[in-house]
């Protein structure tokens, strides 16, 4: 048990009680007292509170509202430090909100010391602003609706390739789920709408369809659009962008309709044999790709896993990754386009904290590192599509980047 000498005060004190006096404007310690085999303390509570965790996931707080909220929560962390004070477990479970003021205080200090982890290694410690510096200049996560494209950014970036190139010999940046945009923290996986990606350089889309309407749903849930929506939309595109080609796979819940894909084989725009094409003769076009009962377009060989998808531990959601993507190295230049996936969820193992977006704020950057280490060697390799949740500009370019080398 921690103890602290507290002024004052003629013995050590238990260290939540010793930090809750320490620090006045956090939650308010109302009395505390020792018992013979504990220490109970007595604290403040609101029946209109919640913690932030809660209150984010079911209020979804706009944007100026998050920045009210967040103005808080580093104001209490610097209250802490400014009184020596190193909570050590700051998380949005250790907030408590008013949900009617809407007034947010740090809580639960169990963890907290007087000093960081670190200090304890060399017993002296100097913190330095490098993580805050790089998510600044970073664009590896989006989660903003609204495309604001980087100046010069290059929208037609296939242009660069050699029309002898097979499309299966491409690292090919993609969405998984590509037009999940509503339902929720356990159904949205992307922000951005589908004119949005393809502006940003996506060129593979996972459109999940139901029904002889072809909605497009993630799971139960609509996403008020439909196939023949989508297919108008990139087909614009590839009109604006004759360089590009761009691969779409159809998922249907069921059976895809025939007589749909009867007109789509005698649609000129779009590309339907299962031979692997060269880039020069499938630019301005849709490439399709076969998924269950729709059998139309190139065949496919995915490294995922049956319920890798499934994320209970993130370093092991990372390993999979990894292995994927080695994999996906020797799979490229063959008779199939390779996919490989960086998305997932926590939700089938109830990890509600590892939504597909909250899981992709800590992928995106970690695959960015990733994949910048393997790019500095300047190997010529190969990953095929690799498909994500909430991608941001330089995960993007640098996934095309490969390209290049």
């Amino acid at each position: 048990m921690v103890c602290f000498l507290q002024p004052g005060v003629s013995k050590p004190l238990f260290a939540e009680v010793a930090l809750n006096l320490l620090i006045p404007s956090i939650v308010h310690m109302l009395v505390w007292f020792e018992e013979e085999d504990r220490f109970v303390l007595i604290l403040e509570y609101s029946q209109l509170s919640e913690d932030l965790f809660k209150f984010i996931f079911r209020e979804t707080p706009s944007e100026s509202h998050a920045r009210g909220l967040m103005y808080q929560a580093v104001l209490g962390a610097k209250h802490c430090l400014d009184r020596g004070v190193f909570h050590r477990d700051i998380k949005l479970d250790n907030y408590m909100i008013n949900t009617n003021t809407k007034q947010v205080k740090l809580i639960d200090f169990g963890c907290g010391y007087t000093c960081p982890p670190e200090y304890f290694v060399d017993f002296e410690y100097e913190a330095e602003p490098t993580s805050l510096q790089k998510s600044s200049q970073l664009q590896v996560f989006n989660e903003e609706d609204k495309l604001h494209l980087p100046e010069h950014y290059e929208i037609g970036w296939m242009k660069i390739l050699n029309d002898n190139k097979l499309i299966s010999d491409i690292t090919i940046p993609g969405t998984h789920d590509s037009l999940a945009l509503h339902g929720g923290p356990a159904a949205e996986c992307q922000a951005w709408s589908l004119r949005d990606q393809l502006q940003a350089g996506i060129r593979y889309f996972d459109l999940r369809v139901s029904g002889d309407e072809l909605k497009v749903v993630h799971g139960p849930i609509s996403q008020h659009t439909t196939f023949f929506e989508a297919f108008n939309t990139i087909q614009e595109f590839l009109a604006a962008f004759r360089s590009e080609t761009v691969l779409v796979r159809v998922k249907h819940s069921s059976k895809f309709p025939d007589h749909v894909m009867s007109q789509l084989e005698y649609d000129s725009n779009s590309y339907v044999k299962s031979d692997i094409p060269r880039i020069g003769d499938v630019r301005g076009k849709v490439v399709f790709v076969q998924k269950n009962t729709f059998n139309l377009g190139v065949p496919l060989y995915e490294t995922d896993k049956h319920g890798d998808y499934k994320v209970g531990n993130v370093e092991k959601k990372k390993d999979k990754i990894i292995a994927h993507l080695n994999e996906a190295m020797k799979a490229c230049r063959t008779d199939n386009v390779v996919l490989n996936y960086s998305s997932g969820t926590g939700f089938p193992y109830l990890r509600v904290d590892n939504s597909p977006k909250s899981l992709s704020r800590k992928i995106n950057s970690w695959l960015y590192d990733e994949l910048k280490d393997t790019f500095k060697q300047n190997i010529k390799c190969c990953f095929g599509v690799i498909a994500m949740d909430f991608p941001g500009f330089d995960l993007i370019q640098l996934v095309i980047a490969f390209n290049n080398i």
